[in-house]
């Protein structure tokens, strides 16, 4: 059954103070920092929002219209030797919507601090100084896209369950028990993706040349330093855009494998014999650029 690409709008209003951790050391004396994007804007995480939805489905599943982890957000430790069974929701962060005061960050920082059980003083040490980008009790409003291949009832009762994941949700984010990241409102819906193709693209019946635009950072791993940095190259390699292709295909007629499709579909079909070169960096006008690929 062929599926239709849907755009899932979130928008969750959060009370400050708030924290999502970042990496960036920030300026002296901050303790914690908030979490950037590359663009220097305050997000919530896609990937903590999904982790708190799988858990709440782990838990409440068959409470929420029996609410699929694995479906949605993939299946974690695939035995040796079986299909991978992959995500079929793309998250993405959610962005800081709200427009911030005039006034510098610094004004907004919280500092926290231990006491000694026994007097009640504050523990030699332990102040934290905390980075905040509002003053407390001001209203943060995050938005971000979803998307994923489905059919309408399908992405109807998926909207329904993540909806109603966030809701059992009472705050997101950092030292949740010392009243951060309280969640106001939360807002869920669903609409067609649309996009526009780009044009002019030459090619001929032996090859053809695509471009890829995206808004969103990208990271195709060429080397790592550590288990946990990535390092990403210059270009996109074939494979990886082969594989692209193909989990789009299957992803959009709701199947496992290929070898499915190849009595419906040509591409599929010969999808073996296709030959993706690398992808390189070029300039926002593509049709300027002259094709040398090969055949």
């Amino acid at each position: 059954m062929s599926r239709l690409l849907h755009d899932i709008k979130l928008s969750i209003t959060l009370e400050a103070p708030y924290l999502v951790h970042g990496n960036d050391p920030g300026r002296y004396g901050l303790d914690a920092t908030q979490f950037f994007d590359h663009r220097g804007r305050a997000v919530l995480p896609g990937t903590l929002l999904a982790g708190r939805i799988a858990e709440i489905w782990e838990q409440h599943g068959p409470d929420l219209g029996n609410a699929d982890r694995a479906m949605w957000f993939g299946q974690p430790g695939v035995a040796m030797g079986t299909d991978v069974l992959r995500a079929r929701l793309l998250v993405r962060d959610l962005v800081l919507m709200t427009p911030l005061p005039a006034e510098s960050r610094h004004e907004f920082d919280a500092s926290r601090i231990r006491q000694d059980e026994d007097t009640g003083a504050v523990t030699p040490g332990h102040l934290l100084l905390i980075e905040q980008i509002g003053k407390p009790g001001a209203l943060l409003e995050f938005c971000g896209t979803w998307q994923t291949w489905a059919t309408g009832a399908e992405v109807d009762l998926l909207c329904s369950q993540l909806r109603a994941a966030l809701l059992l949700q009472t705050q997101v984010g950092a030292f949740r028990g010392v009243g951060f990241g309280r969640i106001r409102t939360i807002e869920v819906a669903v609409e067609p993706a649309t996009g526009t193709p780009l044009q002019g693209m030459e090619g001929s019946q032996l090859h053809r040349r695509f471009a890829l635009a995206s808004e969103d950072a990208l990271c195709i791993a060429a080397s790592s330093r550590r288990r946990n940095v990535f390092v990403s190259g210059n270009y996109f390699p074939g494979g990886t855009l082969k594989a692209a292709v193909a989990q789009t295909l299957m992803a959009r007629q709701g199947v496992h494998s290929l070898k499915e499709l190849s009595d419906e579909s040509l591409v599929a079909k010969h999808f073996d014999e296709i030959r993706f070169t690398h992808a390189l960096a070029a300039s926002s006008d593509v049709r300027s650029i002259p094709d040398t690929s090969p055949i």
